[in-house]
């Protein structure tokens, strides 16, 4: 099997608990390591039935992180831009599940 790739997951709602996590558990190259959320009851909800994977309630304690491949933001659209921008800026792969930004000046942001 090719290696496996170490995502987070960023914003812990319902969307992210009932589309990523079953689909990013099920995927056999994807290695669930991080939760994320600023509501931390949510991010130890979705570690906890991840298997106890890492707690976050800070996406920018991951954004340095080299042992993380990707993240998923499950943001709602006005945070996941900067979110993304500091991702992207660091080299680590993004899936941001919302639109892009609310604002065209955002997207040109990330752009």
């Amino acid at each position: 099997m090719s290696r496996r790739h170490r995502i987070a997951l960023v914003g812990c709602g319902d969307i992210a608990e009932t589309g990523h996590l079953p689909a990013l558990l099920a995927h056999p190259r994807f290695e669930l390591v991080a939760a994320c959320d600023i509501r931390p009851e949510r991010a130890r909800l979705l570690a906890g039935r991840a298997g106890g994977i890492r707690v976050l309630t800070d996406y920018r304690a991951l954004v340095e992180d080299r042992s993380i491949d990707a993240v998923v933001l499950a943001l709602h659209p006005e945070h996941s831009v900067d979110a993304a921008i500091a991702f992207l800026g660091a080299g680590t792969a993004v899936l941001d599940e919302k639109p892009l930004a609310c604002t065209l000046a955002d997207g040109e942001r990330v752009a």
